[in-house]
C-alpha cells in the first residue's frame, strides 16, 4: 500500500525524503513538497484553482515582497512573468494531484502558521477517508519545542513516522471551514499576516513584527543608537520569535520602516547584506 506524505518546503522535503531512503521505506512511502508559504499574503480557495484571478493576486503579492526586499535575483522586473508562471504551477500542483493512488495522505505540520494553514487547505480539497496526519509537537523535547517539520533529525522521523492520526471527518469538516475563513479573512488588507497563537490560526496585519524589529534593533545597538547589520537583525528577529515566519518577510518589514522613517539606515539600500540600521530618534 502506498503512502504520500505532504509536506511544507524544501528542508522539510529532502529531509524526510532522505530518511525513507535510508531506512529502505521509498518504496512504499512517497513524498509531495508544498513550496507555497500559507502563513503570508491572500489565500485562494484550493477547489477553485482555476480562478485566475486568485491565483495572480496571491502571486503578485509575493512577487512585490520579494522585490521589495531587495533580493537580487527579483531585482530584474521581466522575470515577473515567468515567477507568475512558476507560482501558479506550484499552487496548483497540489490542487490537482492526483490522490487516487494512495491508500494513507498523510500531512505532516508543526506548530506553526504555515504548517497548520496546510492541514487546513488539505482538509479541504483530499478525501477525507484517506487524511492522516502527523504533529512534530508529539515528539517531547524538554529543551525547546520544534518551529517546523524542517528541523526535525533523522532520530525525530524514526519515532514521528509511527504517530501517525486519522483525521476523523469531524475534524476534517471543520479543518476544511477554519481554511475558507482563512480565505476570506485575507481578503481584507489588515489581515494579509497568520500567526500561530492559543492552539489556533489567526489572521493579522502584516505590521505584527513591527515591534519586534524595532526593539530587537535597539537591543543590538546596546541603546546608544548603534547601527547595526540588518541581517544580523533579521535573524536575532527570526531567532526570538515565537512564530515561525521567513526572512524575507522580515527583511520586507526592514525596508517598510526605513521607508515610513522609523528606521535609518547606512549604505547602500540595493546591498542588504552589508546594510546598516538603527531605530530613528
Amino acid at each position: 500500500m502506498l503512502t504520500l506524505h505532504i509536506v511544507n518546503g524544501a528542508s522539510a522535503s529532502g529531509t524526510l525524503k532522505h530518511y525513507f531512503e535510508q531506512n529502505k521505506l521509498d518504496g512504499t512511502n512517497q513524498v509531495l513538497c508544498f513550496d507555497d508559504y500559507l502563513a503570508i499574503g491572500p489565500l485562494y480557495d484550493g477547489n477553485k484553482v482555476n480562478d485566475h484571478q486568485l491565483l495572480n493576486q496571491r502571486a503578485n503579492y509575493l512577487f512585490d515582497m520579494l522585490q521589495i526586499a531587495h533580493l537580487e535575483e527579483f531585482a530584474d522586473a521581466t522575470i515577473e512573468d515567468q515567477w507568475l508562471i512558476d507560482i501558479t504551477k506550484d499552487i496548483s500542483k497540489l490542487c490537482h494531484f492526483n490522490f487516487t493512488h494512495y491508500h494513507k495522505v498523510v500531512i505532516w505540520h508543526g506548530d506553526n502558521a504555515p504548517e497548520r494553514s496546510l492541514l487546513y487547505l488539505c482538509c479541504h480539497i483530499i478525501d477525507e477517508h484517506k487524511l492522516y496526519h502527523i504533529s512534530i509537537n508529539d515528539y517531547n523535547l524538554s529543551t525547546h519545542m520544534l518551529r517546523g517539520v524542517g528541523a526535525c533529525s533523522l532520530e525525530m522521523l524514526d519515532f514521528l513516522h509511527n504517530q501517525e492520526k486519522k483525521i476523523y471527518p469531524v475534524d476534517c469538516v471543520q479543518y476544511s471551514q477554519l481554511w475558507q475563513t482563512l480565505v476570506k479573512s485575507s481578503k481584507r488588507p489588515d489581515s494579509l499576516l497568520r500567526i500561530f497563537e492559543s492552539n489556533e490560526v489567526k489572521s493579522v496585519g502584516e505590521d505584527y513584527f513591527d515591534k519586534q524589529i524595532l526593539m530587537r534593533c535597539q537591543e543590538q545597538g546596546q541603546g546608544q543608537g548603534n547601527f547595526v547589520l540588518m541581517v544580523t537583525l533579521v535573524g536575532r528577529v527570526l531567532g526570538l520569535s515565537e512564530q515561525l515566519i521567513t526572512d524575507t518577510f522580515i527583511i520586507a518589514r526592514v525596508y517598510y520602516l526605513i521607508q515610513n522613517t522609523s528606521l535609518e539606515y547606512q549604505g547602500d539600500l540595493d546591498q542588504p547584506r552589508q546594510l546598516q540600521v538603527r531605530v530613528r530618534d
